[in-house]
């Protein structure tokens, strides 16, 4: 049987609850809090854009996605500056499945495929790592 693709947008928004320390939060915004911030305008382009059908809203919405990832790349090439949600394979999943419906969407299969060959990849991870977890 062929293989058919499903539509589906992970649509809640993320709230990041800084726990830095107070002197920390007055130097400014951890890496987190700014990749979940990008990521939510993204969200909200993206769910526009499929209410409004406007595909203008969904280059918006690939855009902040990218950026929370360049964010969070970034945090983690800096000294002193420790990214949590960097190493959270479920932010990646739902970064990865987003891109790859736009991508979709925008009738970009080579870009999809790039984003859910990936999102395969961090699924199996945490299959993986969930057996090893109960074992």
């Amino acid at each position: 049987s062929e293989l058919s693709i499903g539509t589906f947008t992970f649509s809640r928004g993320m709230l990041i609850h800084d726990l830095r320390s107070k002197r920390l939060q007055i130097c400014g915004m951890s890496s987190d809090v700014k990749a979940a911030i990008v990521f939510n305008a993204g969200l909200a382009f993206h769910l526009l854009a499929n209410s409004k059908n406007e595909s203008s809203l969904l280059l918006k919405a690939c855009k902040m996605y990218r950026l929370s990832q360049s964010i969070l790349r970034e945090s983690v090439t800096k000294r002193g500056s420790v990214s949590k949600l960097c190493f959270v394979h479920f932010f990646h999943v739902v970064l990865l499945n987003n891109l790859g419906q736009i991508h979709c969407d925008l009738v970009d299969y080579e870009a999809s495929g790039y984003y859910f060959e990936h999102l395969e990849t961090n699924l199996k991870h945490l299959v993986v790592k969930g057996k090893t977890l109960k074992d």
